[in-house]
């Protein structure tokens, strides 16, 4: 069985495929957040669904991916994630997809900045 068997990346029908800022608390923190944690990045995978990010190996790293999710989710919503801490520091990876239509938005929306 593979990971993504264990749940359904599709959005509810009323969940639009588009972030919303506005409902977080701090926007401009958010994204300073994003920023500095994405700034670490040490790789960028094109996978079915979405994207995943290989940050450095060391639960400092997964910690703030962690953030990052429960920051996120309130914003886009419609967004499936996952964090896999890898053996004997080969990483931190952040996957963010969902479905065919997720896989686009994401794509179209991070594609042409972090690869």
């Amino acid at each position: 069985m593979q990971t993504t068997d264990l749940f359904d990346p599709t959005p509810t029908e009323d969940t639009a495929i588009a972030c919303d800022l506005s409902v977080l608390e701090n926007p401009a923190r958010h994204k300073e957040q994003f920023e500095r944690l994405f700034e670490k990045r040490e790789e960028v995978r094109k996978v079915e669904g979405g994207l995943a990010v290989r940050f450095p190996g060391g639960t400092r790293f997964a910690e703030q991916a962690l953030q990052f999710v429960s920051r996120e989710r309130k914003c886009c919503p419609f967004l499936t994630f996952q964090i896999a801490i890898a053996p004997k520091g080969r990483g931190v990876w952040l996957y963010m997809g969902g479905d065919e239509e997720v896989e686009d938005y994401i794509t179209s929306a991070f594609d042409h900045t972090w690869m």
